[in-house]
């Protein structure tokens, strides 16, 4: 993965320029949305993945920039997928209409978007989350 300081000061390449983000979204068109968002901002995107079980297969072992959690994936939450990130020091948002879900009480300090949300500040959240790691891994 190059990410490397020099990635993100070309003026020609997109903000997420050479991240790998995952997607988790249970709602088909807001998961192409973002798909498109940050493949148009230069990432990868992985997935998107609609449900738990598909999310924990990539978020435990994928190498990941940063990524991008529905609370809610039908009847379960990407709590799961949260702890899993979390555990591998991966930055994360959650970006849903529920923002106080007790689910998710653990993550207080990750940044919430509420949907709908501009493109562009899905783009700078997910920019400043990968900025922040390549600078912690480059430490």
């Amino acid at each position: 993965m190059d990410m490397s300081p020099e990635t993100y000061d070309d003026p020609d390449a997109g903000r997420l320029s050479g991240a790998r983000i995952l997607v988790v979204e249970d709602e088909f068109v807001i998961a192409m949305q973002l798909q498109s968002i940050f493949e148009e901002e230069g990432a990868q995107v992985l997935g998107p993945y609609h449900n738990v079980a598909d999310a924990l297969e990539h978020a435990g072992s994928d190498d990941i920039s940063a990524a991008s959690l529905d609370v809610n994936l039908g009847r379960e939450t990407a709590a799961p997928v949260a702890s899993v990130l979390a555990e591998r020091n991966v930055p994360f948002v959650f970006y849903s209409v529920q923002t106080n879900d007790p689910a998710i009480a653990d993550w207080r300090h990750v940044t919430m978007i509420q949907k709908p949300a501009a493109p562009s500040d899905l783009i700078e959240a997910i920019a400043t989350l990968v900025q922040r790691r390549t600078t912690e891994v480059a430490e």
